[in-house]
């Protein structure tokens, strides 16, 4: 039943999705490849500073 019902409900959402295939964008908005790479350089950098807080704490514990 609800296995029907999933499947009904993709049958006629995906006769809208033609719209979405080539969406208006603004004139600022920046290429599609820049995403992942700007989004790995963030989370390197907030691991970093992850372990640097760890180990700033752990040293403050031990002294």
């Amino acid at each position: 039943m609800s296995l029907g019902i999933g499947g009904l409900s993709g049958l006629i959402t995906m006769m809208g999705m033609e719209s979405f295939k080539n969406p208006n964008k603004p004139p600022l908005t920046p290429p599609d490849f820049l995403f992942p790479i700007v989004l790995t350089i963030l989370l390197w950098l907030l691991i970093i500073l992850m372990i640097k807080w760890v180990t700033f704490a752990a040293y403050l514990i031990l002294v």
